[in-house]
């Protein structure tokens, strides 16, 4: 795990995490990869929806953004500190 991973989105979401992300993500869409626009619409509709937290681990597990330097960072989900980073596939 890198050692100083960027923050995404920070405390308090709690099981909506998935939820914020979902519109977090909206105006640079097309920098993130491993997630489709029905898996964003289960995501934005919130954790009462059927399919949420299956599609909540998948977009955690495989879901890359690129930056403008063309460096891949995954999604990690700290639940303890219900926190989510980015961390950089280059350490």
């Amino acid at each position: 795990m890198n050692a100083d991973p960027r923050r995404l989105l920070l405390h308090g979401y709690g099981a909506k995490t998935g939820q914020a992300f979902a519109h977090f993500i909206d105006p640079d869409r097309e920098a993130w990869f491993g997630i489709d626009d029905p898996m964003l619409a289960i995501l934005e509709r919130g954790p009462r929806s059927r399919h949420y937290r299956m599609t909540w681990d998948d977009v955690l597990a495989n879901t890359i953004h690129e930056d403008a330097d063309g460096r891949a960072w995954r999604l990690h989900y700290d639940r303890k500190n219900d926190a989510l980073y980015l961390n950089s596939d280059k350490e």
